[in-house]
């Protein structure tokens, strides 16, 4: 499979709620990174390994509902795919939704064809707020 296609199937499988799928797409020390800065929220910490991918699906299962996913066209540099994904989300501990936003998915892949680190980019400000009381 090229990078390309992984990601496909790493969407697919999102969206079927196949966590098992996605985590066998992982290099065993893949670097999965949420933020680019501290926060409380456990959807946001970063991960390591394919058992840390398996525990950021869990949290995001148990405080966030995404009423929009909808990955966009992606662009592929190699053993990198970068993916706009439109996004809106209800926190589920408030019952707040948030205004739709883009983030960037990009993903880097080893030799090997599994994914070696992925980093999500955007801008959290909503769900911090959504997740207020």
């Amino acid at each position: 499979m090229t990078p390309l296609d992984t990601v496909t199937a790493i969407y697919d499988a999102f969206t079927r709620g196949d966590v098992a799928t996605i985590v066998g797409f992982m290099d065993d020390h893949v670097a999965w990174t949420t933020t680019t800065r501290a926060t409380p929220h456990p959807w946001m910490q970063p991960q390591h390994g394919p058992q840390g991918v398996a525990a950021f699906f869990a949290a995001v299962h148990d405080h966030v509902h995404l009423d929009v996913f909808a990955p966009g066209v992606p662009c592929v540099s190699g053993s990198m795919v970068l993916t706009p994904v439109h996004e809106q989300a209800t926190l589920l501990a408030t019952g707040k939704q948030t205004a739709p936003y883009l983030t960037v998915h990009v993903w880097e892949f080893g030799a090997n064809g599994k994914v070696t680190r992925f980093q999500l980019i955007s801008d959290w400000a909503m769900q911090e707020e959504a997740a207020r009381p």
